[in-house]
């Protein structure tokens, strides 16, 4: 076989030597660092990872209330409550930015909102709360996203709605999660709608990323955990036309308040449990106190 060009012997093991030397000096250096951070610093990286990991189970819902033919009349959905985080603007264009995009979509004065994301006095700023999961998921993440924005972060909770409004208003009560009131069915339910299933805590690094390992089951860990439902005896349809009947009766009777009870005359059960004036749940706290607790 013969080479296109002469290889000279002194050179090649010169070349050779040189190349594993340097080879070796690397390993050496990155077995050194590796060292230096397991013996020397490993006690205080294990301690700076545990403060920024958590523990966590997610968005956790109450349980749902129904009728006897499964209609929905009380659940969960998803918010959000809004806050701005000035130290870790890009830049102190920063607010200039963000501010016409929050004010786009959370309907709030521009003006305002530039005053309050310029305040560098707080390391924390409430922004928004109650924010419904379609103007944070569909319209608000990804222009931010698209923008490459940072500060802002969107902290996920629950809250109590009641679909059908006035239905049954009475026998339901209300859910104020903030405050920690009930009164109703979910008052004497909560035991039962309160409870969640067992499962086992995942941890979160700093940034709200869940940290995965061999035993964590994806499906499980990311659905939102649910609390017992309560099946109600009502019929909403019996309901309806009591609460309806009623309504009428008292108005042209001129009467303040009345009641009307439907029940089951084989077994007793309540199919319908109407009160005069009813309220809305979903906005219980706009109500007179003396007509919640009629």
């Amino acid at each position: 076989m013969r080479f296109l060009f002469k290889i000279n012997p002194k050179k090649y093991i010169f070349w050779s030597f040189f190349i594993q030397l340097m080879l070796f000096g690397l390993a050496f250096i990155i077995i050194l660092k590796l060292g230096y951070l397991q013996i020397i610093q490993g006690a205080d990286l294990k301690k700076r990872a545990g403060i920024n990991r958590q523990l966590g189970k997610g968005v956790s819902f109450r349980g749902e209330i129904f009728d006897r033919n499964g209609v929905r009349l009380a659940g969960d959905t998803t918010i959000y409550d809004i806050y701005a985080h000035p130290q870790y603007y890009l830049d102190d264009k920063g607010p200039k930015i963000i501010a016409p995009i929050l004010a786009k979509y959370l309907r709030q004065p521009e003006g305002k909102l530039l005053e309050k994301l310029s305040n560098n006095e707080y390391s924390t700023i409430s922004i928004a709360k109650n924010v419904d999961i379609d103007t944070v998921e569909k319209k608000l993440k990804p222009e931010i996203a698209l923008q490459k924005i940072r500060g802002l972060d969107f902290v996920k909770k629950s809250k109590r709605v009641y679909p059908q409004e006035n239905l049954a208003s009475h026998i339901l009560g209300y859910m104020n999660f903030d405050a920690k009131i009930a009164a109703g069915v979910e008052r004497t339910g909560h035991t039962n709608l309160a409870s969640l299933p067992e499962i086992k805590p995942v941890e979160y690094d700093g940034r709200g990323n869940m940290i995965y390992d061999f035993n964590t089951d994806p499906a499980k860990v990311t659905e939102p955990l649910k609390g017992g439902k309560l099946v109600l005896t009502i019929d909403s349809s019996i309901q309806h036309v009591a609460e309806i009947e009623l309504s009428k009766m008292a108005k042209k009777t001129k009467s303040d308040r009345g009641v009307v009870i439907v029940l089951n005359p084989k077994n007793g059960e309540m199919l319908g449990f109407a009160v005069y004036p009813s309220y809305n749940p979903n906005k219980y706290n706009s109500y007179n106190l003396s007509i919640i607790k009629n």
